[in-house]
């Protein structure tokens, strides 16, 4: 496996928390967005009653649907935010903690990013996030 390329950007608990409240209303959107394309799809599979016309209508709509979440998806993306779901939202912004690569970790449902962790564990391994605002969490963009 290829060593990691460093990221563009990294993101301090106090930023990341930032990016998110601004972020909030377009998430939930998009989880309302996912939410309804995955109805609308699982009546086209199901063979719902309805005219062809409604059937192609409902088509539409959720491959509208589709790409709009995909795009949103893709703008988090180029400005270093993964997504790692949205039903339930899940989201991971790269940080810096005492020199080593992590990830700030924010659920759907949480108030605030409170957690992160390292690469390698992943969700399972998350840990609060102490002294937000200490030298810990470097700030290199």
């Amino acid at each position: 496996m290829p060593p990691r390329q460093p990221r563009e950007r990294y993101f301090t608990p106090s930023e990341a928390n930032l990016e998110l409240q601004k972020l909030r209303p377009r998430i939930e959107r998009a989880v309302d967005q996912l939410r309804t394309c995955k109805t609308l799809y699982q009546q086209l599979r199901n063979n719902e009653p309805m005219s062809e016309e409604q059937r192609v209508a409902t088509a539409r709509e959720a491959s509208r649907l589709r790409e709009e979440v995909r795009h949103f998806v893709e703008e988090l993306s180029e400005t270093g935010i993964e997504v790692k779901g949205l039903d339930p939202a899940l989201l991971d912004f790269p940080a810096l903690h005492q020199g080593r690569e992590v990830l700030l970790c924010w659920k759907q449902g949480e108030r605030a990013i409170t957690s992160w962790h390292t690469i390698e564990e992943g969700f399972a391994g998350r840990a609060p996030v102490v002294d937000a605002d200490s030298g810990a969490w470097e700030w290199l963009n």
